[in-house]
């Protein structure tokens, strides 16, 4: 089995780096489901580096077990996102003006869309992500790690990510929590 390099680096540095931001996250505010999370991504980080080195049992076992442990993990991972969400839109003000620090953060878009409508916000929401995810692919062909039409399949396959998640994230974390929801002119 042959896996090319630049997709087994750039998966197991992306794990990496969504490890340490859940398991930061988690520390942070003192929330176990996001720990996990970042265990899970470490456990798929092990699956890639196995992989290259074709120890298909070990990694088929470490596969298996990020996938349970994070199936069992995702009603956690959700509750604890949306209670987030609610404690950050609840510490919001919405008549500060927006940064772009709003960007980063769920009180910032409960911000957007008190400001520009629930339809406005959504499609500034995957415009923003889109823009995040395609950081990745283009600093792969900027540092010339990996075939351009490789490059192209996880840019493609990120941006109908993206695209499917989007709208039940945000309508979960911001539609549902916003006491209103934002009826009459706002855009929706």
């Amino acid at each position: 089995m042959s896996i090319p390099l630049s997709f087994l680096l750039f998966g197991a540095v992306g794990f990496l780096v969504l490890a340490l931001i859940g398991i930061t996250r988690g520390v942070k505010i003192k929330e176990r489901a996001y720990q996990i999370n970042g265990l899970v991504c470490i456990l798929l980080s092990v699956w890639l580096v196995l992989l290259y080195y074709s120890q298909l049992v070990l990694s088929i076992g470490f596969f298996i077990g990020a996938a349970i442990l994070g199936l069992a993990n995702l009603s956690k991972s959700i509750k604890a996102a949306s209670r987030e969400a609610v404690t950050s839109h609840k510490e919001t003000d919405i008549t500060k003006p927006l940064s772009v620090a709003d960007l980063f953060s769920w009180g910032g878009w409960f911000k957007i869309s008190t400001r520009w409508g629930i339809r406005k916000a959504l499609a500034a929401y995957i415009l923003f992500n889109l823009g995040v995810i395609w950081v990745i692919p283009l600093a792969l062909l900027f540092l010339n790690i990996g075939s351009p039409s490789f490059i192209a399949i996880i840019g493609v396959f990120m941006t109908v990510v993206v695209l499917i998640s989007s709208v039940p994230i945000f309508r979960q974390q911001i539609t549902k929590n916003l006491p209103n929801k934002m009826d009459g002119n706002n855009g929706n």
